[in-house]
């Protein structure tokens, strides 16, 4: 079916694709360093368990990529327009910044939190739906079943903020900055 998709769609997945596929690539890192370094059991489990995820993610973003490349071109250097593309340094800094900071509750917040909350249900929910209407398809499907663990990310960024201010009231600031 993708000669049925709309050819300025398929312009404007060159540049989501990859930003999604990094963003989904970036939080795989840092949940499976959340899984080794988390202080409670259940936070190490659950991170291990989004990691996978996110792997799962990434994969399916880089298929769609390889099967539109079939039909047009463009998606076969995704890799090179995380570095060099304007639109996609933002979200490549926001997704280096959430690793590499400096504890694991950070990475929870920002990422289960902050990108799981903020932008997950407008990018996967949003781009189907307009993507339908552009006869895309299989992305709305990929997209789809991309949201539905991200709904599951959401709940434990909830969690562990929850028993970050259950835990100690000297929490509560910090969460704020």
């Amino acid at each position: 079916g993708s000669d049925r998709i709309d050819r300025r769609w398929i312009e404007g997945m060159k540049v989501v694709y990859p930003l999604l596929f990094h963003g989904e690539y970036g939080a795989l890192r840092s949940h499976a360093r959340v899984s080794r370094y988390a202080p409670a059991p259940a936070l190490r489990a659950a991170a291990f368990y989004q990691s996978i995820d996110e792997l799962r993610h990434s994969q399916n973003h880089v298929y769609q990529m390889r099967m539109l490349n079939k039909h047009t071109e463009g998606f076969n250097n995704w890799a090179e327009w995380k570095r060099y593309h304007f639109l996609l340094q933002p979200g490549k800094m926001l997704f280096e910044d959430i690793v590499a900071s400096e504890n694991v509750f950070e990475s929870v917040v920002g990422l289960n939190i902050l990108v799981e909350l903020a932008y997950t249900n407008l990018v996967f929910v949003g781009i189907p739906s307009v993507g339908v209407l552009n006869g895309d398809m299989a992305g709305a499907n990929e997209f789809l079943t991309t949201q539905s663990d991200e709904t599951r990310h959401m709940a434990i960024g909830q969690s562990t903020l929850r028993t970050l201010l259950e835990g100690d009231d000297r929490n509560l600031e910090k969460l704020q900055y």
